[in-house]
């Protein structure tokens, strides 16, 4: 009964451990995203940089965009179909993300995509 106990606590401790890891990579790569965002911006107008307010709504942004991704991932079946499922959701998010970004600081990330475009 002890080993039962023992072997099932280990196993919980170890789910545990395997989520939180989990979680913890997507907060990165949120992060992530948001300061090359940021990064954008700054090489256009320093002056533009996100505030820290600015920069939690939009981690928590990408954070919502990550799981819906992996959610479509693991849900639909057929490449097309995750295709347009990602698109919808894009077009879902960005106006979250408009809504965050001053009209100063959109342009500034619209400069730099578009530079970004012409040296490919």
């Amino acid at each position: 009964m002890k080993k039962l106990k023992f072997i099932t606590a280990l196993f919980f401790v170890f789910a545990v451990s395997f989520t939180a890891v989990g979680q913890d990579k997507t907060t990165k790569q949120a992060k992530a995203r948001v300061e090359k965002l940021n990064q954008k911006i700054i090489a256009q107008d320093a002056t533009l940089a996100l505030s820290t307010e600015q920069i939690s709504q939009l981690v928590e942004i990408n954070l919502e965009k990550a799981n819906a991704a992996k959610k479509i991932k693991n849900e639909v079946s057929g490449e097309e179909a995750q295709k347009t499922k990602m698109k919808a959701l894009n077009k879902e998010i960005l106006p979250k993300i408009k809504a965050v970004l001053t009209k100063e600081q959109l342009a500034a990330s619209r400069s730099a995509n578009s530079k970004k475009g012409k040296n490919k």
